[in-house]
């Protein structure tokens, strides 16, 4: 099966983003997509993934492991080369295989003379201890076969900076299987994308913070059943529950204050069973004062945030 080359923008870019996002109006997946398909990802639910994909993509802040992978992506695939005994480049092209949209770490120099024989995947994490391929985790096995499926199952290795601090590179342990799967997974869940088909499963992934971003609310109305009444009062309940140990907390507080008064430990028995030190103050910034001071600055520095819902109880007599 063949697979075409797509000029890659700026790995992280707004433009690339959408590349992963769509191509031809098609929902398309990037590799780090397959484990959350997969059910593998400790990251990410099929249910936001769902979501992700209904919604156009927008640049995220780098974070410190983006950023840390990013510095070391470069030395970390010299290694690679140096210990496979070959020269690997990063391509400037994304491949797309029916609905997979893959960018490589790492391909042999002359990968836009042939199919390249060999896949690189670089890797840092401060969770996993690498020493064989029997070591990696099920999301960047997942990850890899995608990348293999690319090219009809190539090798993929895995060059890591693993929690010793100590690099390895390992082979990844083939899947024919896998592979086959993953072609029908992410048919199977891009028509469901472009289809806007939001089935219970993708919404029950996710929690009330989710639903609130994915959903604005709207003037729709609608009528309950006994289930969903059993958790209005489960809801109640529980804010009941929790103002009244905030209530039991508080008088604890004070009549421990009255009995510690200026001493910073409580023992009992001898043994230490609380404490009550003085916390240094924290600098805060008067935006009231700002605002007299300098009213055009505090404008241009201004934000509105976003939007969000709030969930309220509702009384019989209609009120919140």
């Amino acid at each position: 099966m063949t697979f075409t080359m797509i000029p890659k923008p700026k790995h992280g870019s707004q433009q690339w983003l959408e590349n992963r996002w769509r191509h031809n109006g098609r929902c398309v997946f990037g590799a780090s997509d397959i484990p959350v398909l997969l059910g593998v990802s400790p990251w990410r639910t099929r249910g936001e993934l769902y979501f992700d994909k209904i919604t156009p993509p927008t640049v995220k802040e780098e974070t410190a492991a983006m950023r840390r992978g990013n510095l070391l992506e470069a030395p970390l695939l010299a290694e690679a080369g140096r210990i496979l005994g070959q020269e690997f480049v990063t391509p400037e092209f994304q491949y797309l295989k029916e609905r997979l949209m893959v960018s490589f770490d790492g391909l042999p120099a002359n990968y836009q003379d042939k199919t390249p024989e060999v896949i690189v995947e670089v890797k840092t994490t401060t969770a996993h201890t690498i020493e064989s391929g029997d070591d990696l985790p099920d999301d960047w096995r997942a990850q890899g076969w995608a990348q293999s499926e690319i090219f009809d199952g190539i090798p993929v290795f895995f060059v890591v900076l693993d929690r010793r601090q100590n690099i390895s590179v390992v082979e990844l342990a083939d899947n024919p299987s896998a592979r086959q799967y993953i072609l029908e997974v992410t048919e199977e869940f891009g028509q469901s994308v472009d289809a806007s088909d939001a089935t219970e499963q993708h919404i029950a992934d996710l929690d009330s913070e989710q639903i609130a971003s994915y959903f604005k609310a709207t003037d729709k109305i609608v009528e309950f059943d006994e289930e969903a009444m059993l958790l209005v009062v489960e809801l109640d309940l529980a804010r009941r529950t929790k103002a009244e140990a905030e209530k039991q907390e508080k008088a604890a507080k004070d009549g421990l204050a009255k009995i510690l008064l200026d001493a910073s430990v409580g023992t009992f028995n001898g043994d230490a069973v609380i404490s009550w030190k003085e916390t240094a103050g924290r600098e805060s910034f008067d935006s009231k004062a700002f605002q007299k001071a300098h009213p055009e600055m505090f404008k241009d520095f201004t934000k509105v945030t976003a939007s969000y819902r709030t969930m309220r109880l509702i009384n019989s007599k209609g009120d919140k």
